[in-house]
């Protein structure tokens, strides 16, 4: 019971810190949503896959999208079967016009997608 508590604590603080930083972001507060997700990096590094696409995202919200494209790319290397990563690059590539990137992304997705055991 104790166990199952802990992981939960872990998730609901993983959780909050990624949604400040978040939030931070839209309120177009730059430097320290990085920061956050980097806290995030070091204290739960079993979730990075999940911290890069968020910090992806907050890239993309702010317009620098080599930064967008490398979190999301190193996102990609840390969890390559899940569909998840390869669409949210897909969608970062395809805002900022990156059209064979987007394409790339959306078909490895798919081929994850249609592997999948359900």
């Amino acid at each position: 019971m104790l166990q199952r508590f802990k992981g939960l604590l872990r998730l609901t603080t993983l959780s909050l810190l990624l949604l400040l930083a978040e939030a931070l972001s839209l309120c177009r507060v730059r430097g320290l949503p990085p920061l956050l997700f980097r806290v995030c990096l070091r204290l739960w590094p079993e979730d990075r896959a999940a911290v890069f696409i968020h910090l992806a995202n907050y890239y993309s919200r702010v317009a620098d999208v080599d930064e967008a494209v490398r979190s999301a790319r190193q996102a990609i290397s840390l969890s390559p079967e899940n569909p998840w990563t390869y669409l949210s690059l897909a969608s970062i590539a395809e805002s900022h016009g990156r059209q064979e990137t987007a394409i790339e992304c959306y078909e490895e997705a798919l081929a994850w997608i249609s592997t999948a055991q359900y």
